[in-house]
C-alpha cells in the first residue's frame, strides 16, 4: 500500500466513493 503525500486528494477520494453509493 503506497502513502500519498497529498491526504486531502485521498480523503476526497474516499468521500466520493461513499457519496456515490449513498446515491440511489
Amino acid at each position: 500500500m503506497l502513502l500519498y503525500a497529498d491526504e486531502t486528494s485521498l480523503v476526497r477520494q474516499c468521500q466520493q466513493e461513499a457519496a456515490s453509493r449513498l446515491e440511489p
